[in-house]
């Protein structure tokens, strides 16, 4: 009995050229901040926690916000706002680390509460600095697709 295996060249190509790409992940960074940063304006639109549901409305966000939007595909017709936070949100990546973060002073406020204010949490991390669940597989898919199918843009 013999046993003949073809397309190992082949193989050995493929392997070759995912480990290439494993080489440099600069792109598949940039990929995961923009998902991070998709979350976060995500749960400012639906004023919503990856984690805790809907956000405890602020009578003082809606009295001072600085712009109005009107979502007109919503069935209440309620109010979107969009504050000074949301328009500082920034994604930044390199070669080993995906980043999305803000330069106010006062999102630690937001996200983690105070005694006067209920959290709203926008960043989409836990108490211990956790994920949500879909997102991570939004990410492990995101990976999975730049190792094997070379995905370039």
């Amino acid at each position: 009995m013999s046993v003949s295996i073809s397309g190992l060249n082949e193989l050995q190509a493929e392997l070759s050229q995912m480990t290439k790409r494993l080489d440099s992940v600069t792109e598949l960074t940039g990929d995961i901040a923009q998902i991070l940063k998709s979350e976060v304006s995500r749960n400012f639109e639906n004023e919503k926690s990856s984690f805790n549901g809907s956000w405890i409305p602020s009578k003082r966000a809606i009295k001072h916000s600085s712009r109005t939007l009107y979502d007109d595909t919503t069935p209440t017709n309620k109010r979107k706002h969009v504050t000074h936070l949301q328009d500082s949100i920034y994604s930044k990546h390199d070669f080993n680390s995906a980043t999305v973060g803000t330069n106010r002073d006062y999102a630690k406020y937001h996200q983690f509460g105070t005694a006067k204010m209920p959290k709203r949490d926008f960043v989409p991390i836990d108490e211990s600095g956790n994920l949500p669940n879909d997102l991570i597989e939004e990410i492990i898919d995101t990976t999975k697709e730049y190792i094997l199918n070379n995905r370039r843009r």
